[in-house]
């Protein structure tokens, strides 16, 4: 059956339970997009976004439980985008001559692919150690019981090459931030950036001091 891009993760590894994430690094909820090519055909580069493929017969109009006579060889791919790439990427599958197309939106994954957090700051520098030594996102995360997301936005801080933190948030200079409003010489967004905060979080310190200038 031709089934979803999600459902052919499950089948590789043969579960239908969360117990997978221990045999591949790719989720069924990360992928989003999908698609069908009868072949011989060419398909779109995905570049270093996570991918799973697919290959069995299927019957031209998609019916059918993969018996009969008129079944063709197809190759499905699966691929784990962002929410805003997605109708790119559908209209690149189509451009590309697949047969068929799929999307869903993607869904948080904390619960799934890590357990409950300690809620103890993330030793940025330590990470960084680990990323460089080759471990994956996933692999941390599993392993140290942390959010994958928490662990990937260190990832992506390590992949633009930004220095190491130390990961946890200093209390903002409420009286600092009211002195640089009251000054008159600085926009919000500079205000932020010599306090270490936001121009929203500047912007609150106003209103709640009752600031009109």
């Amino acid at each position: 059956m031709l089934g979803t891009p999600r459902s052919w993760v499950s089948r590789a590894t043969g579960s239908k339970t969360n117990d997978f994430i221990h045999e591949t690094t790719v989720h069924p909820k990360m992928i989003t997009v999908g698609a069908v090519w009868f072949r011989p055909c060419e398909l779109p580069d995905t570049g270093s976004l996570w991918t799973v493929y697919r290959f069995f017969d299927l019957d031209p109009d998609f019916c059918g439980r993969g018996t009969g006579d008129n079944l063709q060889p197809v190759i499905g791919m699966g691929v784990a985008v962002v929410s805003d790439a997605i109708l790119d990427w559908v209209r690149l599958f189509q451009r590309s001559g697949a047969a068929w197309t799929w999307w869903a939106w993607p869904e948080e994954l904390q619960a799934k692919l890590a357990r409950k957090s300690t809620g103890q700051p993330l030793d940025h520098a330590e990470l960084y150690q680990q990323f460089e030594s080759g471990a994956t996102p996933q692999q941390i995360a599993r392993e140290r019981n942390l959010l994958l997301n928490s662990v990937r936005y260190v990832w992506n801080k390590w992949q633009r090459g930004q220095p190491p933190t130390d990961g946890r948030r200093l209390p903002v200079n409420h009286r600092a931030v009211e002195e640089d409003i009251r000054s008159g010489l600085f926009t919000m967004t500079e205000i932020g950036h010599r306090n270490k905060t936001t121009r929203a979080t500047v912007w609150k310190i106003k209103k709640n001091a009752g600031i009109t200038i």
